[in-house]
């Protein structure tokens, strides 16, 4: 199983270690490939409870180990969700947010695109209260797109 754990990590690994986990673990999510993108964002809200980092560490779970372990936080929920849309090929990538200009990235969520509209649906099943395509402002925001 894996597990990344890196001290005195940077962003930059970060994202690119959401990015590897979702693309090369997607099979993890087979057992859900019959869920519609509602039950997927349920399941990632409630039963995968948040839970921070260690202070100091940052740690990058594959999809079956934070569901195996029922909790992590936000690149770990990120992680699960990019799975299941890659599993299910539907277009998919992420964004990093911070509340405040003056301050670095603080959050990550995974969104999906829907083109005949042009718009991309935020999908942060971070908390169990978040709704789909339901975001707050934030004062920086970061997207990227991930490969189907």
């Amino acid at each position: 199983m894996k597990v990344t754990k890196v001290l005195n990590h940077n962003l930059q690994q970060t994202l690119n270690e959401v990015k590897r986990l979702s693309a090369d673990y997607f099979l993890d999510m087979t057992p859900y490939r019959d869920y519609n993108i509602y039950q997927i964002f349920d399941f990632i809200a409630k039963d995968i409870v948040y839970k921070k980092d260690p202070a100091g560490i940052e740690l990058v779970m594959r999809p079956a180990i934070t569901i195996k372990r029922g909790y992590g936080d936000c690149d770990d929920k990120t992680v699960v969700f990019l799975a299941w849309l890659k599993l299910k090929k539907i277009p998919r990538g992420f964004s990093i947010v911070s509340d405040s200009a003056n301050k670095s990235y603080h959050h990550i969520f995974p969104f999906t695109y829907d083109k005949n509209t042009d718009k991309i649906i935020d999908l942060d099943a971070t908390y169990a209260k978040n709704q789909i395509a339901v975001s707050k402002y934030w004062s920086k925001r970061f997207n990227t797109f991930c490969r189907i």
